[in-house]
C-alpha cells in the first residue's frame, strides 16, 4: 500500500487467518467499525495460514474497493507466528496489531488498545472476561502466563492477546518462533531491552463460528519448545541482552532477514517499483491482462530491506521497472542503499528531471561491466518529442551515463520510429526496434517458442520453469509475467524470511492463455538469440 494514502498516524492491523470463511468479514467490520478516525487511520494485512474454505476468496472481494486491506495467500505459511511476522514485514503503519480472524476480539477491545495509542512503546491487553472461555483453556492460559513470569522476571497478565507495538520497535526486533509463543518471546525480550509498556484492561467476545486453533499440535510443541528454551537461556544468563534497536542500518540480517541465494540459472531480475506511468500508450504491454494491475507499494526502506537480501553473481542486475519507476517516492533512496555488490539497470520512459537524476544518482552506480546498456529508455512516438528525447539521453551519456533508446515496431508508427533511429545515429545514440507483441488488426506480432501459447482458444494443462525473478509493486514475487499483471498463483514474498528462489518445473492450467512477454523469442545475458524466459513441459 502506498503510504501516501494515509495523512494520519496508521494502525496496520495483522489478521492471520485459517479456514475463516464464517467469521472474516465481520473481523474487518469489526476493525472499520472502532478506529478512532479523529486520529488515526488504518491499515489491514490478511495473511492466509492455508485455507481450503472461501476466506480469501471472500478476503479478495474487499480488497477491491478498499485499497487499505491487502492480503498475503501465498502459501508456506508454517503457524501463527511465521503468519504474524509476514504481517508484520508487509505493514507500513506506525504502529502494528495483531487481530485474529476468528472476530473474537471485540470492537470495545480494540477502542480500549487504540485510545492508549503514543501513551508508551507497548500497549499490552489481558481479558478480564475470561471465564466465557472453557475451564481447561483458563487453566492452561494461566499456567503459561504463571511459568513466564517466574522465569523472565516479567510480571504480565497476560501474553498472548492482541498487543499494539510502536512499528520501529517491533520491526527492530528479529521475532525467531514461527509458532504459537511468538507473541510471548516479543514481549519478554522488548520489555527487558528497556521498552516502556502499560496494560490494558479489557473484554474479548465469543467467536460466532467454528473452534479455536490454539490446541493444535504444532501449536502445543512450539509452546512448550519455547519455554524449556527460554529457561536454558534465562539459566546460562544468555537471555535479555540489551540491544539498541534503533541503530540505522539496512543490513538485512539486523532486520530478521535471511539472505537469498539465486540460483544460476535465473537471467533476470524484474523489480516492478509501480504500475504507475504517466504515458497512456495504447499497445503498453501492461495493458495486456485488460488492465488488471493492482495499486500500492511498499516503500524503499521495504525495497531496500528485501533486495539486500538477494545475493547475486556478477552481471546479473535488478532491473527497475515499471509502470515507470521513477514515479515511486523513494526511487532515489532505494538506489542509494541498495548494497554495492548489487548492480542495477533502469527501464524508463524518460519522464524525469534529468539535472535532478544527475545530481543524485552517480553514473558508476549505473554503469555495469556489459554489452547491455544500464538505461534502457523507451521511445513512444505518440506521446514523446524524438527531439527533446535525443536532448536528454545526450545529456545523461555527457553525464557518464550507458544509456541506449528504443521503441516498439509499431506498423501505425513506421514514419516516426524511421525519423528516430536516424536522429539517434547522427546524435551517437544506440537506438533498437523492439516486437510488437500480440495481436493488433487480428494479426499476431512477435516471434515466439510456443505460438499457441499466446493464442487464447484453447488451455492446456502444462508445466512451466521460468528463468526469471518478477517481484510485483507489493513485494509478492510470481511464476510469470501473467500471473504479476493479473495477481495470480503468487509463489512467494521478498519480505518472508523463509524465501527462497527455486528453479523448478510448476503446474500450470493456462497454457493458451500467456502473456507474450514470457513466451516471445529474445537474447539472453550471453547475446544468445532464441531465448524465452519460460520453458514448458507438456504433461497432456
Amino acid at each position: 500500500m502506498a503510504r501516501q494514502l494515509f495523512v494520519k498516524e496508521v494502525v496496520s492491523f495483522i489478521v492471520p487467518v485459517l479456514n475463516e470463511e464464517k467469521n472474516i468479514k465481520d473481523t474487518i467490520d469489526t476493525i472499520e467499525n472502532n478506529v478512532p478516525y479523529e486520529k488515526l487511520d488504518y491499515e489491514i494485512i490478511i495473511v492466509d495460514g492455508g485455507s481450503i474454505d472461501r476466506t480469501v476468496e471472500i478476503a479478495k472481494s474487499f480488497t477491491e474497493d478498499n485499497k487499505k486491506i491487502k492480503i498475503y495467500s501465498c502459501g508456506g505459511v508454517k503457524g501463527f507466528g511465521h503468519a504474524y511476522k509476514i504481517g508484520v514485514s508487509m505493514s507500513q503503519g506506525d504502529y502494528i496489531i495483531l487481530i485474529p480472524g476468528d472476530n473474537e476480539v471485540a470492537g470495545e477491545a480494540i477502542q480500549d488498545i487504540l485510545n492508549e495509542v503514543g501513551t508508551a512503546d507497548i500497549i499490552i491487553p489481558y481479558f478480564v472476561n475470561q471465564n466465557i472461555r472453557s475451564l481447561f483453556r483458563r487453566c492452561i492460559s494461566r499456567t503459561f502466563v504463571w511459568i513466564l513470569n517466574m522465569i523472565s522476571g516479567v510480571k504480565l497478565h497476560y501474553y498472548n492477546g492482541t498487543v499494539l507495538y510502536r512499528s520501529k520497535v517491533l520491526k527492530g526486533y528479529n521475532i525467531r518462533t514461527s509458532g504459537f509463543a511468538y507473541q510471548a518471546e516479543s514481549l519478554i525480550n522488548l520489555i527487558k531491552a528497556g521498552f516502556t509498556y502499560k496494560e490494558v484492561a479489557t473484554k474479548i467476545q465469543q467467536r460466532s463460528s467454528g473452534k479455536t486453533k490454539i490446541f493444535s499440535f504444532s501449536n502445543i510443541t512450539s509452546v512448550m519448545g519455547f519455554l524449556i528454551s527460554v529457561y536454558c537461556q534465562q539459566i546460562s544468563g544468555k537471555l535479555f541482552k540489551k540491544t539498541n534497536y534503533f541503530s540505522k542500518t539496512n543490513d538485512f540480517r539486523k532486520n530478521g532477514l535471511s539472505e537469498i541465494s539465486v540460483p544460476d540459472e535465473i537471467n533476470y531480475i524484474a523489480v516492478f517499483l509501480t504500475f504507475n506511468c504517466n504515458l497512456k500508450c495504447g499497445y503498453c504491454i501492461n495493458n495486456y491482462e485488460k488492465g488488471i494491475l493492482k495499486k500500492g507499494n511498499i516503500s524503499g526502506e521495504q525495497w531496500v530491506r528485501g533486495l539486500n537480501r538477494l545475493k547475486l553473481r556478477h552481471n546479473l542486475p535488478v532491473t527497475l521497472q515499471g509502470g515507470e519507476p521513477t514515479l515511486h517516492k523513494d526511487f532515489y533512496y532505494i538506489i542509494e542503499n541498495l548494497k554495492p555488490e548489487i548492480e542495477i539497470d533502469i527501464l524508463t520512459n524518460l519522464q524525469f528531471d534529468a539535472d535532478k537524476f544527475i545530481s543524485k544518482v552517480h553514473p558508476g552506480r549505473i554503469n555495469r561491466d556489459s554489452k547491455f546498456h544500464s538505461i534502457r529508455a523507451s521511445y513512444h512516438p505518440s506521446m514523446m518529442d524524438i527531439d527533446e528525447t535525443i536532448v536528454k539521453v545526450s545529456k545523461l551519456q555527457e553525464a557518464g551515463f550507458n544509456i541506449c533508446l528504443s521503441s516498439v515496431a509499431h506498423p501505425d508508427s513506421k514514419a516516426e520510429i524511421a525519423e528516430a533511429v536516424e536522429k539517434s545515429k547522427r546524435a551517437g545514440i544506440t537506438f533498437f526496434q523492439k516486437d510488437l507483441l500480440g495481436f493488433y488488426n487480428g494479426q499476431l506480432y512477435g516471434s515466439y517458442k510456443y505460438p499457441e501459447a499466446v493464442m487464447c482458444q484453447t488451455k492446456k494443462n502444462v508445466r512451466c520453469r521460468t528463468d526469471e525473478l518478477l517481484i510485483d509493486p507489493r513485494g509478492i514475487i510470481h511464476r510469470c509475467t501473467r500471473d504479476v499483471y493479473i495477481d495470480a498463483n503468487p509463489i512467494g514474498y521478498l519480505l518472508d524470511p523463509d524465501f527462497k528462489v527455486e528453479y523448478k518445473y510448476r503446474y500450470c492450467p493456462n497454457f493458451g492463455y500467456c502473456n507474450p512477454c514470457d513466451i516471445k523469442l529474445k537474447t539472453n545475458r550471453f547475446l544468445q538469440k532464441g531465448h524465452t524466459a519460460v520453458d514448458i513441459d507438456f504433461i497432456e
